[in-house]
């Protein structure tokens, strides 16, 4: 037997010595005394107790001599791919935006999703719902400014729910907007054509917030997108709508001392929030990853951020992330993306990006082809030819690789937790103690 190579152990969590040992390929923890630590350290297995090492083969972390492991999640990864039942199809309504966000690489136009266009976005759902069994059809509206295009979403989504109900499909849908657009009658207009996962964008406090997402025309946007948020909370209580809201937050080097003062702000105005995604921002065919962090500068302040929310009530848990079988939608071959004049794209960063040296477009919707050429369809088996360093990486279970559109520009995306990842285990063991 072996020790997986996919594991690690805390550093200690009492004066006893205890720590936790976690597995990212099952997501299982383990408190575990100083002596079983110092065993596993020093790989001395034969020391470990029979009812121990059982324990650690459910959790994946004791193995088979001739087990490969890397092998193993590629081919789990794979599978998972290959038998995904939800079709995932996002459509951009809407060319434009109000915002004119520093750090954002979309060229922006006035236009939207033609009619024209309506009929073949249409026959594309209905021909690939009738190449595969799926069991559900997940839409996502985005853009550019997704809500500037709802009656395109109006008019679309009693349609698309047809085809699912021709084929007897579940139907979900998610939105991310800027908010300045979310009032409370455009809300109950998204409520009623089921988008009911909604992320909004605020960067930081209104001082920090105004400057970064202003709107073309240099206006603040912060006072609108608040009064909206708020106005929605009082009048709705979401969990009962089934309404899921994540609050984004893009920070860099600029806006870093505006994220507490917006969750205080957040809790003092009772926003309904379900999740919290706070992100450095990140090259997107332009250089504005030069203003982050370095990815250990950033995960400490995460991890900071993190306490802070956990400690004012905004975090119910601290969790280590989950295991990751699609790295992202850009590696599923039934999952695309159209922007507003129809073309169809793998991965949600490059429509509307003009500054990119290659065409990232893999067909149009109107003479859609079904051999088109896919970017990132061979990401795992590349990972496991060792192109990128991933397969050797203890935490690839739980990160998948990041994004492979930036490993392939020259990037290195590893998620800010990779330098921290033994304080998110204490912490989410801790936290998970106290819940």
């Amino acid at each position: 037997m072996k020790l997986s190579y996919y594991k690690s152990i805390s550093t200690p969590i009492n004066d006893n010595g205890d720590a936790i040992l976690y597995s990212f390929v099952t997501n299982e923890m383990l408190k575990i005394s100083k002596q079983v630590s110092d065993h596993i350290h020093s790989n001395k297995i034969d020391e470990l107790s029979a009812k121990l090492k059982n324990k650690l083969v459910e959790m994946k972390v004791l193995l088979e001599d001739e087990i490969n492991e890397l092998e193993e999640i590629v081919i789990e990864n794979t599978n998972a791919i290959a038998e995904s039942t939800t079709f995932n199809f996002t459509i951009f309504p809407s060319g434009n935006c109000q915002l004119g966000c520093h750090y954002c690489g979309q060229s922006h136009s006035p236009s939207k999703l033609s009619s024209v266009l309506h009929e073949p976005t249409l026959q594309y759902i209905d021909t690939q719902l009738s190449s595969k069994k799926y069991d559900d059809i997940h839409i996502g509206w985005f853009g550019g400014e997704p809500m500037l295009g709802l009656e395109t979403i109006k008019v679309l989504t009693p349609q698309i729910k047809e085809l699912a109900k021709k084929y007897a499909l579940g139907y979900s849908a998610r939105i991310t907007t800027n908010g300045l657009l979310l009032n409370e009658k455009n809300f109950e207009a998204l409520i009623e054509h089921d988008v009911k996962d909604i992320t909004i964008t605020l960067d930081g406090s209104k001082e920090y917030h105004d400057v970064r997402r202003m709107t073309k025309g240099g206006n603040g946007s912060f006072d609108v997108i608040i009064n909206n948020w708020e106005a929605i909370s009082n009048k709705f209580r979401l969990d009962d709508l089934g309404v899921n809201m994540t609050l984004r937050i893009n920070v860099d080097r600029f806006n870093e001392n505006g994220i507490i003062p917006l969750l205080e702000l957040c809790k003092e105005k009772k926003l309904q929030i379900n999740h919290f995604d706070i992100a450095t921002i990140h090259s997107w065919g332009n250089d504005a990853h030069l203003r982050s962090f370095s990815r250990a500068d950033w995960g400490k302040k995460k991890i900071d951020y993190y306490i802070q929310m956990y400690q004012m009530g905004l975090l119910k848990s601290f969790q280590v992330p989950r295991r990751i079988k699609e790295v992202c939608m850009a590696v599923v071959q039934s999952a695309r993306y159209m922007d507003h004049t129809g073309k169809l794209f793998d991965c949600s960063e490059t429509p509307l990006v003009k500054s990119y040296t290659q065409d990232y477009s893999i067909g149009h919707i109107v003479d859609f082809k079904k051999d088109e050429k896919r970017h990132f369809l061979d990401w795992n088996e590349e990972v496991y030819a060792n192109k990128y360093p991933c397969g050797t990486c203890k935490i690839f279970p739980i990160c998948g690789g990041s994004c492979p559109k930036e490993w392939k520009e020259g990037h290195e995306p590893c998620p800010d937790y990779k330098e921290f990842i033994d304080e998110y285990i204490t912490l989410s063991y801790l936290t998970a103690l106290e819940s």
